[in-house]
Order: structure tokens, then C-alpha cells, then sequence
């Protein structure tokens, strides 16, 4: 690992840590704002979040216990969360069915090796031991397709 890599990895490490500590502290309030007084998204609301930071920047105003920098960071990537979830609200929920086959049991070429996201998708067996997976990130699917780690696509339904 070079040493760029390494003092990244030791930054990217801090960030998570203390997203992890504040989600923990005050739930997931920048995602799922509680909305008693102001009624904007979770993405208007983490802007004016950044623009508070931005100003606290420019001004030279930091609390000895606060680094704003990190906590800019911190809100643009919660940032990029909230627009991928918007994203994903916008399209269309598909249902996915694959044979009992895994893909990498079959005898075919993997056309698709999407991986599902945990949180987006929701999966069962059905009698026929189908597996029927649920996901807003499916939509380039198509039936024939073999997905790798889950087998051939039979059916799609939106």
C-alpha cells in the first residue's frame, strides 16, 4: 500500500467512525428528519447543514470541540446517500424470479453480475424453489439473463 493509500484509508476510517458514533447519538435524523417545524427533504435539509458549515468556514467561528471539516465531509456523503435513496424511490419497484439454479451452477455465460443492495431488496423461496428477490435497482433485468449468484431470470414482473 502506498502511503497516499494509507493516510486515505486512515481518513476515510476517522469519517465513517464518527458517522457511525452521530448516527448512534441522534438516530438517522439527517436521512429520516423527524419534519415538527421545517416540512423540506432530507436533501434540502443537509444542504442547509453544509451551507451552516461553509459559513462556520469562511468565518473562522469552530468550536475547540468541533471539526468542521469533517463534519462537511461527513454531510456530503450522507448527501450522496439521500440522492441515491431519492433515485431509488423514483423507479420502479420490480419483482425478480430466478430458477432454483445457481449461476454459477449453470452451464451458461453470466450476462448480469449485479449485486443486490441488502436494504433495497427482499427476497423468499417460493414452493418451487424460485427465488423471487424485490429490488428498485433491478430494472435492467431482463428474462434468459443469468445473474451471478443467483441463477437464471424466469420472470420479471413490475
Amino acid at each position: 500500500m502506498t502511503d497516499f493509500e494509507t493516510k486515505l484509508t486512515d481518513v476515510l476510517s476517522n469519517i465513517k467512525q464518527m458517522l457511525l458514533d452521530k448516527n448512534r447519538r441522534y438516530g438517522n435524523s439527517a436521512l429520516e428528519p423527524v419534519r415538527i417545524f421545517s416540512k423540506s427533504s432530507p436533501l434540502e435539509q443537509l444542504k442547509v447543514r453544509m451551507d451552516d458549515k461553509l459559513s462556520r468556514l469562511r468565518s473562522a467561528q469552530t468550536d475547540d470541540d468541533e471539526d468542521v471539516v469533517n463534519d462537511l465531509i461527513g454531510y456530503l456523503l450522507i448527501y450522496k446517500i439521500a440522492k441515491q435513496d431519492a433515485v431509488l424511490k423514483s423507479k420502479p419497484t420490480l419483482q425478480v424470479i430466478f430458477s432454483s439454479a445457481i449461476a454459477d451452477d449453470l452451464d451458461e455465460n453470466i450476462v448480469w453480475d449485479y449485486m443486490f443492495h441488502p436494504d433495497e431488496l427482499v427476497g423468499i423461496q417460493d414452493p418451487q424453489h424460485r427465488f423471487h428477490i424485490t429490488s428498485k435497482r433491478a430494472d435492467a433485468i431482463r428474462v434468459g439473463d443469468v445473474v451471478a449468484g443467483y441463477g437464471k431470470v424466469v420472470e420479471v414482473k413490475v
